[in-house]
């Protein structure tokens, strides 16, 4: 039943619904990155010793030569806000393309 209404379905419009569902997946994962950029940036804010202290922020830290605790909220917030705009804006595309 599926293959029949494929079929009968205009190219213009299955080009369309591609386009919807790769829009779909590209604001699924935009949200996951929105929503896991929140963590880091509460981190610098509520204890930046312990961060900048952790191994695994340490590549992060010598690659952008932070030199305190301190010095990681700028480019935390900085990241944390591009992130959130960026999922906001596929929301908004994606809402559009769905009109």
């Amino acid at each position: 039943m599926v293959k029949k209404l494929w079929k009968k379905i205009e190219i213009t419009r299955k080009k369309q619904l591609f386009l919807l569902l790769l829009m779909m997946i590209i604001t699924s994962f935009m949200e996951v990155a929105g929503l896991g950029a929140v963590v880091p940036f509460l981190a610098v804010v509520t204890s930046p010793d312990a961060v900048f202290k952790h191994s695994l922020a340490q590549p992060i830290i010598s690659g952008f030569e932070l030199n305190q605790p301190q010095d990681l909220l700028l480019p935390v917030t900085i990241l944390f806000i591009v992130t959130t705009i960026l999922a906001g804006n596929a929301r908004v595309s994606l809402l559009w393309m769905q009109i």
